[in-house]
Formats: C-alpha cells, structure tokens, sequence
C-alpha cells in the first residue's frame, strides 16, 4: 500500500484545519495515510491553544508549532519532517480551507502510479466550496459547489500571468479528461519523494502566492510533467487564510511575487516589457501596489512586515 504525508498549515484558521482534517480521515484506505500539521501563529499563546485543539480532536496527527514562515517556509518544514519521519511515497501539500473528497487521494495516487513519470506533480479537479464562489448569487443551489475554482492551470508567458482554466464555470462534464498542464496549484499538489528531493523545497522568496507556479516552472525546466486529474475532486474556501481575494496582503503577494517571477523565468523582450510596464503602474497603481511592484523591483523578497495589515 503506497504511502502519502499530508502537508497542512494552520494559520488563524483552526475551524478549517479541523474541517480539512475529519475530510481527509473519511478517505478511504487505499493509502497510507499520514497527517502533518504545521501550526504557524505568531502569536505563541494562540498557537499553543491551536495546537492543544487539534491534539485533543485528532491524537495520532502530528502537529509541528512554528511562527509564520510563510506558505514555502511552512511547507518545507512540514516536507522534512515528514521524509524523516514517515519515509513516504509521496507527498501531498494541501491548503487547510479545503475538503477532500473520500476517493481523491486514492485517484491521485492510482494516476501518479499508472504513468511512472520520473519527475511530475499531480493536481485534482477543484471546484468553490458552496457559498465561497466570486459570484456566488449567479448561481443556484443545485450548482453550488460544482463551480470550478481549479481545471488546470493555464500560463501566458509572454505576458507573464496564469490563471486557473475553467474558473467560474458548473461543471457539465467540459473538464473530465486528465491531461498535461501549464501549472499545479499549491492549494492540493501531490509529488513523489523522488520528485520533491530532486526538484528540492518550495521558493521561500514568495513568502506567499505564485511559489506553486515557480515550483512548476522548476519541474518543467527539468523535463517533469504538470498534471490535472479529474478523477479526484475537492472543494476550496477561496483566500480562507489571507482576509480573501482583494485584501490588501493578497494584492501586495500578488502584484510583487508576479514581476519577481516574469524577472526570474521570462525571455530577455518580456523582461524588458515587464520593466516598461512597471514604470507606467507606478504612476498608476494603488499604494498598496507601488509597494510591490517596487519591492520585486529591488529583491525585496519574503515576509512584508510594514504595515499591521501585511502579515
């Protein structure tokens, strides 16, 4: 029976953690399954009351406390402990505003095992946990919770952006067959050991938001493959963790992480481009923005702590 270390952060969100948590224990056994929870709070009171929580509900997980180090840092630490500790087959690295599906780490893992690549990360179908969609009163509530968020990622690289396929779409079927992809998201990402110890930890510079797209970027200079799996599903509270899309940490990670990595990964034109347009948003953007932009423009990278709002 193949092996898999769940990687799950917690921070300021024990009620998701708990919920993501039970989701993942109503898997079925086709898998060895081992939890890693790294609690990060900077507040060490907070975290020490989180951390008893989850010790008294769930007794046979293992729960890491740590300060706030980010979404690479937290996954990185979580990753080592796991490989030291549990020797798994694979890796899974999941978002704690998820629920999981009872047969999607089974069809991930049967996918992963099935093509033997020698390099490859491995996402599910993903859609709006009900309520949690951008446009939730478009819909009904027969098709609440069948609205994609993730079916595969799609890259322009010229222009540098990604952005998730089918995002906002019911699912009728359109997204059912497994294929390659331009990236895997970190929300649920499965690797091999094999994958992880030779692509190596994820890029603690992006402290949060676009480090999945670098780590796939990184795959995909390797000759590793990007895959979208529709046969597992889950459900995603979108932003649950960072005040939701629009806040002001999710515009300055965003806005910053995107011209970090164009100036990492682009072609020579599309650095120049990117460069061009930086200055004409200077004068342009919100101060939030200007800030990022700014930021990435002179390596100002990982954790912002300026502001009370930026965590």
């Amino acid at each position: 029976m193949p092996s898999v270390s769940v990687i799950i952060l917690n921070y300021r969100g024990l009620e998701d953690t708990i919920a993501c948590v039970q989701s993942l224990l109503a898997s079925e056994d086709a898998v060895n399954l081992k939890i890693v929870v790294m609690n990060a709070d900077n507040d060490s009171a907070e975290r020490s009351k989180s951390t008893k929580a989850l010790h008294n509900q769930f007794p046979k997980i293992d729960i890491l406390e740590r300060e706030n180090i980010g979404f690479s840092g937290g996954n990185n630490e979580g990753a080592v402990f796991a490989l030291q500790h549990h020797n798994p087959d694979y890796l899974l690295f999941l978002n704690n505003d998820t629920l999981v599906d009872p047969l999607a780490i089974r069809e991930l893992v049967t996918f992963a095992q099935g093509h033997h690549d020698e390099l490859a990360a491995y996402a599910p179908k993903m859609y709006f946990e009900s309520g949690y969609e951008f446009h939730k009163n478009a819909y009904t509530s027969v098709e609440r919770g069948k609205v994609f968020w993730y079916a595969g990622g799609l890259v322009d690289r010229k222009n540098v952006y990604a952005w998730h396929r089918g995002v906002d779409e019911v699912d009728l079927g359109q997204f059912d067959r497994a294929q390659e992809t331009g990236f895997v998201t970190g929300c649920c990402m499965l690797v091999s050991r094999q994958t992880y110890q030779k692509i190596g930890g994820w890029n603690t510079k992006y402290f949060l938001y676009l480090e999945d797209l670098d780590y796939s970027e990184r795959l995909r200079r390797r000759k590793g493959k990007l895959w979208y799996v529709p046969q597992a599903k889950i459900w995603h509270k979108n932003a649950g963790s960072t005040g939701g899309s629009g806040s002001q940490q999710h515009v300055y990670y965003q806005t910053r992480n995107r011209l970090y990595f164009g100036l990492k990964y682009a072609g020579l034109r599309t650095k120049i481009a990117l460069v061009k347009e930086t200055l004409l948003r200077l004068k342009k953007s919100t101060h939030i923005e200007k800030i990022g932009l700014i930021d990435a423009l002179f390596g100002k990278m990982g954790k912002k702590r300026f502001t009370q709002e930026i965590v």
